[in-house]
């Protein structure tokens, strides 16, 4: 997707949307998924010779949308969507934010491309398809989704998978979704874990800090062959930071007197960072025996 002059400036209506962008940019797509008949295998088609064609649901969007998520007449988005509170006082703006992303993820789920079918040329409608492809249908939406959740509030995604999660900082996404080269599950499902608690849309600084201290872990079981690979001094410096800065333990010996937002987000990334080094170092040296 192009990158226009005032995105490229950090400035613009895209630089810092709103709860009420977010939630335009949606209704957007879907009007969009619509018209390209990306919804047809799950919702029917608007067919006069078949009017009760409800696709696979077998009933209307809206109904539908309440039976999977909960949430009554969730759609189509109101134009006042959002908190609805004086201006002097800032409510919060999570339950807006569950109701948009269950959304996003909803119709993430029931897009789909139509490979195959019928043309009925009666009245202009179209094609009927027999056979579906979600693949272009859910990269379109996400593609359509993404530039404006990366920007808003701290940043966000859908993922692949059709996830909505927090971004990492610019450049460092494909960190995350590299796979660990290990052989070790216990590593593996340590580092699985902690990616997944620091790309939690609702992470909370317990959370962050448990996703560190996951890292940790895996570099702990990692130690020896860290030890052999990293410069004298660095392995010792490494673990001075899990154990003095109030990660791995809180007894009244541990640091605490910094922003942990900040420095736990460093830790992070570096850990993680440092587990895929030693990782790949130890996989390259396994080939060469």
């Amino acid at each position: 997707m192009a990158s226009y002059y005032s995105q490229r400036l950090g400035r613009g209506p895209l630089a810092n949307p709103s709860l009420q962008d977010v939630a335009r940019v949606l209704t957007l797509a879907v009007n969009e998924m619509q018209r390209l008949e990306y919804l047809q295998e799950w919702f029917g088609k608007d067919c006069v010779d078949n009017p009760d064609d409800l696709g696979k649901s077998a009933m209307p969007l809206v109904d539908y949308i309440e039976v999977e998520t909960g949430r009554r007449n969730a759609w189509p988005i109101a134009e006042d969507f959002g908190p609805k509170l004086a201006e002097e006082f800032e409510p919060s703006l999570q339950p807006w934010e569950d109701e948009l992303f269950d959304l996003m993820e909803f119709f993430f789920l029931h897009v789909s491309a139509g490979v195959t079918g019928d043309f009925h040329n009666y009245n202009g409608c179209g094609w009927h398809y027999e056979v579906f492809d979600p693949g272009p249908a859910r990269q379109r939406f996400r593609d359509r989704l993404n530039r404006t959740l990366s920007s808003y509030g701290d940043g966000f995604r859908l993922s692949n998978e059709g996830r909505v999660e927090r971004t990492a900082e610019t450049g460092l996404d494909e960190l995350l979704d590299t796979p660990i080269r290990t052989k070790d599950p216990a590593i593996a499902e340590r580092v699985a874990g902690a990616v997944a608690l620091f790309r939690n849309r609702n992470r909370s600084p317990d959370d962050l800090r448990n996703a560190v201290r996951n890292t940790f872990d895996a570099l702990e079981k990692m130690r020896p062959e860290i030890k052999v690979h990293m410069m004298k001094g660095d392995e010792g410096a490494l673990f001075e930071i899990a154990n003095k800065y109030t990660v791995r333990h809180l007894d009244a010996k541990q640091r605490g007197e910094y922003d942990s937002a900040l420095w736990h987000s460093w830790m992070f990334y570096v850990n993680l960072s440092t587990i895929h080094l030693m990782t790949r170092t130890i996989s390259r040296e396994d080939a060469r025996r």
